[in-house]
């Protein structure tokens, strides 16, 4: 889901994992409703349903995905319908951006709606090296 545009190769993961971890603050996972914005350099005006923070380092690489770590369950800011995710490391990059809800999401969640004060628990986002789509 990061790159349509061909194989991630574990090189990539390792250099995808090393802007995840730069930065002395540990990355964050910021969950929003609505659309995506049209790529990583458009900023976000609205709040995130809820913010996950990531463990330092930020994940292992297995086989051919990474497997990236939270530091615990976050809990929802605002009420809302979560539907894209941004990852944003500890210098303030986005690193990507990516669809979020239940079952088939990249990141997956457990609900796609909140309300302000509940718990909202990563069931998993792993990035997956693509395969070349014929």
């Amino acid at each position: 889901h990061m790159h349509g545009d061909g194989l991630m190769t574990i090189d990539m993961l390792r250099a995808l994992l090393r802007r995840i971890d730069a930065g002395l603050d540990p990355a964050e996972l910021r969950l929003f409703s609505g659309r995506p914005p049209r790529g990583i350099d458009v900023p976000t005006q609205i709040e995130p349903i809820g913010i996950i923070e990531l463990l330092r380092p930020a994940g292992r690489i297995t086989g051919a995905s990474l497997d990236l770590r939270f530091s615990g369950d976050a809990v929802a800011r605002r009420s809302g319908r979560v539907q894209w995710a941004r990852l944003v490391n500890g210098v303030g990059e986005v690193v990507f951006d990516c669809d979020a809800g239940t079952e088939g999401a990249a990141l997956e969640l457990n609900y796609s709606e909140y309300i302000e004060g509940g718990p909202i628990v990563v069931r998993r986002l792993i990035i997956v090296q693509p395969t070349q789509e014929t």
